[in-house]
């Protein structure tokens, strides 16, 4: 646990970081405008 927020972040390190713990994020992601709507549609 040596990855801790001692410094402020850019976006690449912030990024990099997350991706460590919790993995990349979707390469396409769902358009949020209908994805409720089409989710309860199903």
């Amino acid at each position: 646990a040596t990855d801790y927020l001692t410094k402020p972040f850019g976006k690449p390190e912030l990024l990099t970081v997350v991706e460590q713990y919790v993995g990349p994020g979707a390469s396409d992601p769902p358009k949020l405008d209908n994805f409720l709507a089409d989710l309860l549609d199903d």
